[in-house]
């Protein structure tokens, strides 16, 4: 870079909160978003 050391807390902060969203959403909601992603990828596999 520009002889500045690299500050790694941002990336850090990222991992940390990443599943936070997640977790807040009921069990049932990930489930059916889960599987409306599977069915998207089998729908785009398949052309």
């Amino acid at each position: 870079g520009r002889g500045k050391p690299m500050d790694t807390s941002p990336s850090r902060k990222g991992g940390r909160i990443g599943g936070k969203a997640a977790a807040s959403r009921p069990a049932a909601a990930r489930s059916a978003s889960a599987k409306k992603a599977a069915a998207t990828r089998k729908r785009n596999a398949a052309r």
